[in-house]
């Protein structure tokens, strides 16, 4: 039987958050397989020093803005247990890229840009969910980019710079 090779390039969307008061949002994030249940009821543990904005991968060789933010759409329902509207997320304000190597294949991914601005109700909402909410200035995450960059994927210290200098 043959088994087919994972394609060289993925395409995925990332949201920089933004909160009401035009602070910088992130959430703790968790991998699967823990001791702790989430609010679906799945297993999880906590990594706390891994902030991370809500993203999304896609397999699909063609990435539309629209096939981004419905991605989007449904991994904060998935993902944080909020419903968003469409308006909430901006249209792409680039693109970044990064590589990882999976056994002997490398994958470049490309990930669309986009900001979720979020109101006060949703953060309660996603606290209340389980998940740890950090706020941060655009100076606050400038420094935590600079001096905390192993708390930060990649993919996500880009994103970042990308919305701040737009």
């Amino acid at each position: 039987m043959n088994k087919e090779k994972e394609p060289s390039i993925r395409f995925g969307a990332i949201a920089v958050v933004i909160g009401p008061d035009g602070q910088f949002v992130f959430f703790d994030s968790h991998a699967e397989n823990g001791n702790k249940l989430d609010w679906d009821g799945e297993k999880y543990r906590p990594v706390n020093d891994n902030l991370e904005m809500v993203s999304g991968a896609n397999n699909d060789s063609l990435f539309a803005q629209d096939d981004a933010i419905i991605t989007l759409l449904r991994e904060v329902k998935e993902e944080r247990g909020i419903e968003i509207n469409r308006d909430q997320i901006s249209s792409r304000i680039g693109w970044i890229s990064a590589h990882q190597q999976r056994g002997d294949e490398v994958l470049a991914f490309n990930t669309s840009v986009h900001i979720l601005r979020v109101t006060q109700e949703q953060l309660d909402r996603i606290s209340q969910n389980g998940s740890e909410i950090i706020s941060m200035s655009k100076e606050e995450a400038l420094i935590a980019l600079e001096n905390n960059k192993s708390a930060f994927r990649p993919s996500v210290r880009e994103a970042i710079k990308l919305v701040l200098q737009n």
